[in-house]
């Protein structure tokens, strides 16, 4: 997929440390809906990258809770869990 339709994730847990196989979808507006993206899951660095159909991502899911908020491609998000 093309570079503005990629989206970066690193997850580590409260001490700063990379967590592996963490799942994450993301969450994009088609026709005024709502849509899922398919999983991907966290390497064993704790990172994923996310493609779309969109370019822009309305929310995340991480590890089934949904978090609000707009990301935008091509750069590196970060979740602490």
């Amino acid at each position: 997929m093309r570079e503005e339709h990629s989206f970066y994730f690193h997850v580590v847990d409260c001490h700063g440390r990379d967590i592996k196989g963490v799942t994450l979808q993301g969450v994009y507006f088609e026709g005024g809906h709502r849509c899922l993206l398919p999983e991907v899951h966290t390497d064993l660095v704790g990172r994923a990258i996310v493609e779309s159909y969109s370019n822009i991502l309305v929310g995340m899911v991480v590890d089934g809770v949904e978090v609000d908020c707009r990301y935008y491609p091509n750069q590196l998000y970060g979740f602490q869990i």
